[in-house]
């Protein structure tokens, strides 16, 4: 074979790889449109200290029927104010049990909000590497008076019921090393203060959180370090 017959030839074989790769794109694009199951979307008060008021934060996750990795981007529009936040590097979670969710757990609203996310009805748009786009809806609504309140205020106002509290503990890596709900593993404390419950269970433990829940409102406490 002659170099100029060796260059032809290698020009025809990238050109039947590249029509057989832009064929299956098409296909697999005309094939499987986006698909949202459901929405679900929370407000988080996250406090960084007991006597600091919360940052106010949206988190929601789509629960998908369709490939999440081939998500391009996500829009969220809010009808009551038009405010429409763009996510182009959404959180990700694929289960074994074939659930797929895309998403994003920090969407905050504009200083001249007071930081507070517009309530009402959301619009959410999924877009994938195709074109191709599905949509979904979801309502927020909250207390606005609860970001008024320090972590101190907030337990002397609420009442929140041993089923509605999760524990988070974290390395000093701020990995996660557990989630759930503290009586599930760590055994019942009546002043919920879990200390000496995370330091018997994980020794690599360097602080842990306490989350409340309440419908779709997550109340984040502060930082509780531990193995001082």
């Amino acid at each position: 074979m002659t170099e100029k017959t060796a260059d032809i030839f290698f020009k025809r074989l990238i050109l039947k790889i590249t029509v057989v790769f832009c064929a299956f794109c098409f296909f697999s694009c005309a094939n499987n449109a986006p698909e949202i199951s459901s929405v679900e979307a929370k407000i988080v008060y996250d406090f960084e200290s007991e006597d600091a008021k919360p940052v106010q934060k949206l988190s929601f996750f789509l629960n998908m029927n369709s490939d999440v990795r081939r998500v391009e981007n996500i829009n969220v529009y809010n009808e009551e104010t038009g405010y429409r936040w763009i996510i182009n590097n959404p959180q990700l979670i694929q289960n074994e049990g074939s659930r797929q969710y895309a998403g994003y757990t920090y969407l905050t609203a504009a200083v001249a909000d007071n930081g507070l996310m517009p309530q009402g009805k959301y619009t959410v748009f999924y877009l994938d590497s195709c074109g191709k786009d599905s949509f979904g809806f979801f309502n927020v609504e909250y207390d606005r008076d609860d970001a008024k309140l320090t972590a101190k205020k907030l337990l002397e106002k609420k009442n929140f019921g041993k089923s509605s509290v999760m524990i988070a503990v974290y390395s000093k890596e701020s990995d996660l090393l557990f989630f759930d709900a503290p009586f599930a593993r760590l055994g019942e404390s009546e002043d919920l203060a879990y200390k000496e419950e995370v330091e018997k269970n994980f020794p690599e433990a360097a602080y842990y959180r306490i989350f409340y829940k309440s419908e779709n409102i997550i109340y984040i406490m502060p930082k509780i370090e531990v193995g001082q």
